[in-house]
């Protein structure tokens, strides 16, 4: 079955441009608007108050309807959660802001109408033209229209005080983006040069940008439409004018701002209070009885940064659904242990990722003696050789997987053996032997290696304190180095502080998530060449690529290769041309060897209370390119106790 469920992207793959080229359009909801009368007793009340209009009115004239998985359900209940704090707005993101033009469907396999209710795609793949839902409202009963993604256009994603969070890096000033408003529900996307991606780009989480900026709340904050920003921010202690409207921005952290998602914010993330969200009572989803949704009224995220303390609320009961920081390996055999008497169900988890984690060496790092190393070939190649994947497989991964490097599962039509096992094999010897042929023979009196002309040689890997198999492995792998010579050590950062280092090129080598084994990197290829701060091998390269950040640095010409052949696939509605260029992409990666892999991941797990109801589907792909959980329609589950 899992199998089966990362294949369907190799059939999707050879059908890129179904969706690019004509029309779109999903069945209506118009009908089922009009008799949309269904609506949680808590607004029933506010309506029969005089506070709120009649649902149908709330929903607009062609709400989006979801068939429910396991059937339409009643009102009610507060879905317990597990969180970390403002470190993790990530998985919000993901979870419960998972809502933008266009959305990937349950099965993450093709691309369907959200806030766009249809679409047109020219031939040459330059003009996209969406028709929005008529009627759709914010948060606090104001109209989303066009002119809501007019303002984000003209005012935010080429506006460098805007937080670059907010600003879709898969839309790039070469593109020369026209946006158009020929009335309030149609939006035209004009590009000089074809963007035959852009609707599987939308998809992902950072499409929400587009419908994220309520022009009727965020020009007040904004210079271009109130003068006086600059001296109102910093009147109420923000430093500037940009740094007042980017905290408002965040709907997470600022519960006045409106939002389109399925529940707003009451408590907003801080790292010490529970993080709290009460149903949006003009949300724009239906079900097939034109029950305004969501079913659910509330939702509690408990922040617990202790994750045996998560562990024990978990096997308690107190949690409604887990689908990460404690569904480890080791952990299973205790929540198996524990189902029957907590009720609890298991789903399975599939990783797009090639490797349980990314080991990067910044090769932009502002150390001379470690930068140059890291730009060494051959030194990185030795200590690919110098790593037991066997045993760290074995002792932190319960001994599932194989040794694997950054490249195409096999499940991937991509999939290159060769780039997938090269430099996997553990050779201390010969990992000895390459050091000392690049130059590194030489040795301090403490017996470790210098660098070529005599200088010292140390550095540090960080790892993120949430994520604790990273932290396990750490001090295997840096014992693996010094066992070579290589003076090396680690430190775990909590997960704010260690982006803010990564971001600012800080950091020397950093253990992260795998990324890059499935059509995701066919859709955004950072794992391979340098587009996204994730690619943290070369953060100078990607702050100059994004024209932000300290140490800007053109990348090496093999990297522009890379960066261009990107671009190209980009231009071209032909599938064919696409993964040739693709390919070729990942030839220049395999050649170069910017990144190490430890080991292919197995299928994880994750679990929900059996309160829980509409959890959909029982398989999931873990990637953030493909949001998860957001195709499930987290407003479509229920509580039945």
């Amino acid at each position: 079955m899992t199998t089966a469920l990362l294949s369907r992207w190799n059939a999707a793959s050879r059908v890129l441009v179904l969706l690019t080229a004509g029309a779109f359009a999903l069945g209506g909801g118009s009908a089922v608007a009009a008799s949309a009368t269904g609506q949680s007793p808590i607004l029933e009340k506010l309506v029969a108050a005089g506070e709120l209009p009649p649902v149908a009115q709330r929903v607009g004239d062609n709400p989006l309807v979801v068939k429910p998985v396991d059937g339409v359900m009643n009102y009610g209940g507060t879905l317990r959660m597990l969180f970390t704090g403002a470190s993790d707005v990530s998985w919000v993101q993901t979870f419960l802001g998972y809502d933008g033009l266009v959305r990937w469907d349950h099965k993450v396999e093709n691309v369907e109408p959200d806030l766009a209710a249809s679409w047109t795609v020219s031939d040459d793949a330059r003009v996209y033209t969406f028709t929005l839902r008529k009627g759709v409202k914010w948060s606090d009963g104001q109209p989303f229209t066009s002119h809501d993604v007019a303002f984000w256009f003209a005012h935010a994603q080429f506006n460098k005080a805007v937080d670059p969070n907010y600003r879709p890096r898969f839309i790039d000033p070469a593109d020369k983006l026209k946006v158009e408003t020929p009335d309030d529900n149609t939006v035209r996307l004009s590009f000089e040069r074809p963007k035959a991606l852009l609707l599987y780009q939308l998809a992902t989480p950072d499409g929400e940008a587009l419908t994220n900026f309520p022009e009727h709340y965020l020009r007040q904050f904004h210079i271009d439409f109130n003068p006086d920003a600059d001296k109102e921010a910093k009147a109420q202690g923000f430093q500037d004018w940009a740094d007042r409207f980017n905290k408002k921005m965040n709907a997470w952290f600022n519960p006045e701002k409106p939002t389109l998602f399925p529940w707003r914010v009451v408590t907003p993330i801080t790292d010490t209070q529970n993080f709290t969200l009460e149903r949006n009572p003009y949300f724009w989803k239906v079900d097939p009885a034109g029950n305004q949704l969501p079913y659910i009224d509330k939702i509690d995220n408990q922040i617990v940064g202790d994750k045996e303390v998560m562990l024990l609320k978990a096997l308690n009961g107190e949690v409604d659904y887990i689908g990460r920081y404690i569904n480890t390996l080791p952990n299973k055999a205790v929540f198996v242990e524990n189902q029957k008497r907590n009720n609890l169900e298991f789903f399975k988890i599939v990783d797009a990722a090639p490797s349980y984690v990314t080991l990067h060496l910044n090769e932009t790092d502002r150390n001379p003696a470690v930068r140059a190393a890291f730009r060494d070939k051959q030194f990185r190649i030795a200590l690919s050789y110098a790593i037991n994947r066997q045993e760290i497989i074995d002792l932190i991964f319960a001994g599932q997987g194989e040794p694997y490097q950054i490249a195409p599962r096999p499940e991937s039509e991509f999939y290159n053996e060769e780039m997938a096992k090269q430099y996997t094999k553990f050779d201390p010897d010969l990992a000895n032997k390459m050091l000392d042929e690049a130059g590194y023979d030489k040795r301090d009196a403490n017996g470790w290696r210098l660098t070529p002309d005599g200088k010292e040689l140390s550095f540090v890997m960080t790892v993120r304190g949430d994520r604790q198999p990273y932290v396990d492995l750490a001090p295997l792998l840096v014992g693996y180095w010094k066992d070579v010579g290589v003076n090396v050590d680690f430190r775990v950062m909590e997960k704010s502080a260690y982006l803010n280092q990564r971001n600012n090129n800080q950091h020397d080598g950093i253990i992260e998530d795998g990324d890059g084994g499935m059509i995701d990197a066919f859709l955004f290829p950072r794992a391979y060449i340098p587009l996204h701060p994730d690619a943290a091998w070369g953060t100078g390269w990607i702050n100059y690529q994004l024209k932000q950040g300290p140490d800007q640095e053109p990348p090496p010409p093999f990297l522009q290769r890379g960066l261009d052949l990107f671009d190209k696939m980009q231009g071209t509605a032909d599938p064919k041309q696409q993964k040739d260029y693709f390919r070729q992409l990942l030839a220049v990666a395999k050649d170069n060897f910017m990144s190490m892999g430890i080991g292919l991941p197995i299928p994880g797990y994750g679990l929900h209370t059996a309160r829980l109801h509409n959890v959909e589907p029982q398989e999931v792909i873990n990637s953030w390119t493909f949001a998860y959980p957001g195709p499930s329609t987290p407003a479509q589950w229920s509580i039945k106790n």
